[in-house]
């Protein structure tokens, strides 16, 4: 337990630090420092904590790595915060924002993850709304009220989870740990553990971004700065998403195998139905960004749902693969605005022309979220169909239909924005350097995404029993 209290300790010395007279200057240099030090604590619990499970030693350093980049990615001012006082502020609410996603990755508990998710939905709402821009306020508002409701009604699925324990005879808060819950679920009544599944697939799905309950989450995106947008659709949509998947897991013997994947299956299937048209002519990179989220999360849902070893594998590399490649192109996002002062893509054609260095990571990122062979979204995705062909080929047919829709879109807005005529601008590069964190992450997904999936089969047994 060592190692998790110090993670859960460590981000808090970024803002005592830099508090000090001394350091008062030095902030970002501060928060970086610090930064770096809990992605080795991350890393260090992920290989020698005895308290984590095989999920946790997935998640950890995924949380520790993104967070780590999205701090080095927020260097110099951002746009719309260019006030110092603004940075130091932006710069707390992101370390508490950070620290919120280790408590729920870290997690083994129901009732102490959706606490986390809550603790997400504040810390992230400050950070959208932080330019106090019209829009912004208003896609933070949204934001809160639709995910405050969706963690509402799952709230009433854990309570009527915490009732059922205690009419069993466990009335105690480790009862709902998923190992506990797995263990007694058989002594649970099955219709009353279906509809605390509906509720909490329906509130927490309102957080992964499951349509119709995605309403927020382009605007949230579109309005946040940009490696905030990195740390939300990266890392915050996926652990959501596991907590769902771990307690649907864990209640399986009461409900039913098939009820809770089912379920998944329904929503994932949803969300990248709804997904794909909004991407075919989406013109705001931001927003575009968002959408494709929305997209992996149902396809990454698909793979759960389907639930066999191949999907299974392939959804969590899916999520570790997403979380970098999604991230690196937000941080690419944000100095693409930073340059052209735009985020539409008419606006900075040619890009490889213009800034070759944010072209080369922008086309980089996004034949990979499109799925091109042999980027490392390939294998993945090419796991998830493959199992789901076998599972139901109507089903397959289907998702190879709208993949291979969204790869023609997200073509058609690489070709357009790197290899199109350069126009005239007044373009600037900006002072920040986010494309290095976009860089680094890059650099780690592209050997990730061959050999991650090897690596995840072969530790399936200890993953799908939470051990």
């Amino acid at each position: 337990m060592t190692y998790i209290w110090l993670l859960l300790a460590a981000p808090w010395l970024a803002p005592l630090l830099a508090a000090l007279p001394a350091l008062r200057r030095e902030g970002w240099r501060v928060y970086a420092a610090v930064a770096a030090a809990v992605l080795g604590l991350s890393i260090a619990a992920a290989v020698y904590s005895p308290a984590l499970d095989a999920l946790g030693r997935l998640l950890v350093p995924l949380v520790g790595v993104v967070g780590c980049l999205t701090m080095l990615a927020s260097r110099g001012p951002l746009h719309g915060l260019e006030d110092e006082r603004q940075q130091r502020f932006y710069l707390l609410w992101l370390t508490a924002f950070w620290w919120s996603l280790l408590l729920v990755a870290l997690s083994r508990n129901l009732g102490v993850s959706w606490l986390g998710i809550e603790l997400t939905t504040i810390t992230s709402a400050v950070l959208v709304a932080i330019s106090r821009q019209r829009a912004a306020v208003e896609a933070a508002w949204k934001y809160v009220i639709l995910c405050s409701l969706g963690l509402l009604v799952a709230l009433l699925g854990l309570l009527l989870i915490y009732g059922l324990n205690a009419h069993a005879g466990d009335a105690t808060l480790s009862g709902l740990d998923f190992r506990a819950l797995h263990a007694h679920a058989r002594e649970l009544v099955p219709g009353t553990v279906r509809v605390a599944l509906i509720f909490l697939t329906v509130g927490l799905g309102t957080k992964v971004g499951f349509a119709p309950l995605h309403t927020w989450l382009p605007d949230a995106h579109s309005e946040a700065p940009a490696p905030v947008s990195g740390l939300l659709s990266g890392v915050l949509l996926s652990l959501a998403l596991v907590v769902l998947w771990r307690t649907e897991l864990a209640l399986a013997p009461a409900a039913g195998p098939s009820f809770g994947n089912d379920l998944l299956l329904g929503f994932g299937f949803l969300t990248v139905v709804v997904a794909t048209p909004f991407l075919l002519v989406q013109l705001d990179i931001k927003r575009l960004l968002a959408y494709s989220s929305m997209e992996q999360m149902g396809l990454i849902a698909i793979g759960l749902g389907v639930g066999s070893r191949l999907a299974v594998v392939g959804a969590l590399g899916q999520i570790v693969i997403h979380a970098l490649v999604k991230s690196g192109l937000f941080f690419v996002a944000g100095d693409i605005l930073q340059t052209f002062r735009s985020k539409k893509l008419p606006r900075f054609p040619g890009l490889l022309a213009s800034q070759p260095r944010l072209g080369w990571l922008w086309l980089l990122g996004m034949l990979t979220l499109a799925g091109l062979p042999p980027l490392p979204m390939f294998p993945t995705e090419l796991a998830i169909l493959l199992a789901l062909f076998a599972k139901t080929a109507l089903l397959g047919w289907l998702l190879l239909f709208a993949l291979g829709a969204i790869f023609v879109g997200l073509a058609h807005y690489v070709i357009e924005s790197t290899l199109g005529a350069q126009r005239p601008s007044r373009a600037r590069f900006a002072p920040g350097r986010s494309w290095a964190g976009a860089l680094l992450a890059f650099a780690l997904a592209l050997p990730l995404g061959w050999l991650l999936p090897t690596l995840l089969f072969q530790s399936f047994s200890l993953l799908a029993t939470g051990r």
